[in-house]
């Protein structure tokens, strides 16, 4: 896909010089405010200490995470870019989502994803969240959307190569939208298998301990001696 395949140079620095930094600090920007957005929802004692403060500190780590993201978005118009981020954007989310809610240290944060990670249904989120993305990015390239352009084509003042232009830009616009829109769906998505994920694994710890305390022989709840 053209659309796709031009992704690249979302990430660029042919165009404009630093862009590529301006994205990667956009997206760690993105990244806290969607979890900022879930802390919002959760009970007042489960905040993260600290509170804005800490939501401000945890972009520094993020930015560490966002080059990842970047390459994945540009790797998204090859068959095996499409494979590899079904699992990598979910666990690259999820990693995200530690830091933000547990630890700011990133390799802390790494190795507690690694454990709360379960990659079948990660790999089944990603899919879905990449079809609907692939879903987004296939109308850009419709016959829908050329008849959206020549829609309001009355804009653009009657110049030679004004129309190609106003369409390029149009696209272009479109498409910058449609892929911060998937990332902020997969990092909301990485907060979520965030606190499913704890909590698939505190009630098997917690079944762990219960049939432990079924094996212990007792008189009246009280240990026999």
């Amino acid at each position: 896909m053209d659309i796709l395949g031009g992704l690249s140079g979302f990430f660029g620095n042919e165009a404009t010089s630093g862009l590529y930094f301006f994205q990667i600090f956009l997206l760690a920007g993105v990244a806290v405010a969607a979890f900022r957005a879930l802390e919002q929802e959760m009970d007042i004692d489960k905040h993260p200490p600290s509170g804005t403060g800490r939501a401000l500190l945890a972009g520094l780590p993020l930015l560490l995470l966002m080059p990842g993201f970047a390459f994945g978005l540009e790797s998204l118009s090859g068959f095996f870019g499409v494979l590899i981020s079904w699992a990598a954007f979910p666990f690259l989310a999820l990693w995200a989502a530690v830091i933000y809610f547990e630890t700011l240290n990133p390799f802390v944060a790494l190795s507690r994803a690694w454990v709360l990670m379960r990659w079948g249904p990660a790999i089944g989120l990603g899919l879905l969240v990449g079809a609907l993305n692939l879903l987004f990015f296939m109308f850009l390239e419709s016959p829908i959307w050329d008849m959206t352009i020549e829609l309001f084509s009355w804009f653009v003042p009657p110049a030679e190569g004004a129309l190609a232009a106003y369409s390029n830009i149009a696209t272009t616009c479109a498409a910058g939208v449609l892929m911060y829109f998937f990332f902020l769906v997969t990092v909301l998505s990485g907060g979520l298998q965030y606190f499913s994920f704890r909590e698939i694994g505190d009630a098997a710890s917690l079944r762990e301990e219960l049939d432990l305390i079924g094996q212990t022989r007792k008189i009246r709840g009280l240990a026999r001696e």
